[in-house]
């Protein structure tokens, strides 16, 4: 598969905005990686993502703050975005995301304990890299492998 594109501004604003649960990379004091499914969203310069105040992933990055985060599908065209940089923990703000981000996800309602005060890891991302297979899909349609 060499025929893969990154995506368009917009098409990356759309792409973040449906309910894909990503990967949150943390590091421990041993420079070891802690891979971590998050739900995220995209906030047009960076991503949020829930966290409470004890989670081992908040903790990471108060000792060091480098994350990464990779959000992509399972299914054909296989659309991607990965972004990393210098994450911040925000307070003051989970009540809002989480009003936010769970319809996306539970568009049942919140269970009561996700209701909870946490903090916001936020990423502005330092370096931000996209792609699909859209066109390869497209170009291989209806050939048989």
């Amino acid at each position: 598969m060499d025929e893969m594109r990154g995506l368009r501004d917009d098409e990356v604003e759309r792409f973040l905005s449906l309910p894909l649960v990503a990967t949150l990379a943390t590091y421990r004091r041993n420079a070891t990686v802690l891979l971590s499914p998050v739900w995220q969203e995209w906030a047009t310069e960076a991503f949020h993502v829930l966290l409470s105040r004890d989670d081992i992933k908040a903790n990471h990055v108060r000792d060091n703050p480098r994350v990464g985060i990779v959000v992509y599908e399972h299914a054909p065209p296989y659309r991607g975005v990965e972004a990393s940089g210098m994450g911040t923990l925000v307070d003051g703000i989970y009540g809002d995301v989480l009003a936010r981000m769970g319809p996306r996800y539970l568009p049942d309602g919140l269970p009561t304990q996700l209701a909870s005060d946490g903090v916001v890891l936020k990423l502005v991302p330092e370096r931000l890299r996209s792609w699909t297979f859209e066109e390869w899909f497209s170009d291989h349609s209806g050939q048989t492998q």
